[in-house]
């Protein structure tokens, strides 16, 4: 019995289309090369406009829809976007490595 018989149907909304039709498997699927190629620069060109969710990117890694992998590396940079990683210490942007952030010249240690 597969999983997908249990599960609900994805809302239109957080569908992600190609050529008016939701994408397909990322195993079981009729594209060529250049309609994956196309996809993939698709999905990327798309996320980096902000015209893509974040419900039809986890939508498209869920399901296993072709474009896994590229969505889950533009959800890996919009994380890092989000994540602001401060010093535990002093609870600034400071690093333990280079407190003053600027670059170390050759005779710096």
């Amino acid at each position: 019995m597969s999983d997908s018989s249990n599960s609900t149907p994805a809302p239109p909304s957080s569908l992600y289309y190609y050529k008016d039709k939701p994408l397909q498997h990322f195993v079981f699927n009729q594209y060529t090369k250049e309609e994956k190629l196309e996809i993939t620069l698709q999905i990327e060109r798309d996320f980096e406009a902000s015209m893509i969710t974040v419900e039809q990117l986890t939508w498209i890694i869920e399901d296993k829809k072709y474009g896994g992998f590229t969505a889950g590396r533009c959800l890996d940079k919009l994380l890092d976007k989000k994540v602001i990683k401060k010093n535990p210490v002093t609870g600034d942007e400071r690093r333990f490595s280079n407190p003053s952030g600027k670059p170390k010249g050759p005779f710096n240690f």
